[in-house]
């Protein structure tokens, strides 16, 4: 009885309205002389193919499905890119106020108001300080980064999208592994420039080259472990020395494959 009762207050709900504006429609039908008013299925959320794709029509291999991706879902990349850009926005402005202090510190040197041992130590704990807050600066971006890559993962296996869900749950299941590999990075490149930056401060030649050769093997790999992990987060549900172990062996093996990608 309260089902019928519903459905009679809808109904006599939507013959009211139509009722109210039916004649304003029926003139701007007749002003802009259209038979009837057609909803071009591009612009609708409720669009529907009107037939399934051919197996022609499919991409055949992953350069194509990339393509695809570039020419019709290009507007998710962009959501993707301004969620990295807004994480990454406190890492920009860390890095020009580190900039601005060393600058600040160089013009008061070439005007004479210090001398040029106050002016080294000077800005060689600037910007060891600047390289330890840029650690947490570092994760932030990483939790961007890690529902970032839950919607890439989504794109690219052509699943469904629904954008902030799948941001929020990629931050909830790959931040803590995304972050722990970007802090071991932050770390290698903290050491990497209190070595090559505080190389003039000591006077064993031997010991500074082999310190440098040491941090520099250090931060390339923690760069190519911090790839392969934040590769494997989005794909397996792995333990974190598993997934290292399996960076180890992939580093081991892909090289010089990997590099390209880590210089792009």
């Amino acid at each position: 009885m309260l089902e019928w009762h519903c459905q009679s207050k809808m109904k006599a709900l939507y013959f009211d309205t139509v009722s109210k504006y039916g004649f304003y429609f029926y003139m701007f039908r007749s002003k802009m002389n259209l038979s009837m008013i057609e909803v071009n299925p591009m612009f609708s959320r409720n669009r529907r193919a009107t037939k399934d794709f051919e197996k022609h029509q499919l991409p055949s291999n992953r350069k194509e499905s990339i393509k695809d991706i570039l020419s019709l879902r290009w507007t998710v990349l962009v959501k993707i890119g301004f969620i990295l850009l807004l994480f990454g926005i406190p890492l920009m402005i860390h890095q020009i106020l580190i900039n601005i202090s060393v600058y600040e510190i160089e013009l008061a040197f070439q005007n004479g108001n210090i001398d040029e041992l106050y002016a080294r130590q000077a800005i060689f704990d600037t910007i060891n300080t600047g390289n330890l807050i840029f650690i947490p600066l570092l994760v932030l971006f990483g939790i961007g980064l890690s529902g970032g890559l839950r919607v890439l993962r989504q794109l690219i296996w052509q699943e469904p999208i629904f954008f902030w869900h799948d941001l929020k749950q990629g931050i909830k299941s790959h931040a803590l592994y995304v972050s722990l590999s970007i802090i071991l990075i932050g770390i290698a490149n903290f050491f990497f420039n209190y070595i090559i930056r505080g190389a003039s401060f000591y006077e064993d030649a031997n010991l500074i080259s082999f310190l440098i050769g040491a941090v520099m093997v250090l931060l390339v790999i923690s760069f190519y472990f911090g790839f392969f992990v934040i590769t494997q987060t989005t794909l397996y549900q792995l333990r974190f020395y598993s997934m290292y172990k399996n960076a180890f062996l992939l580093t081991m093996r892909y090289f010089f494959q990997a590099m390209i990608y880590l210089l792009m």
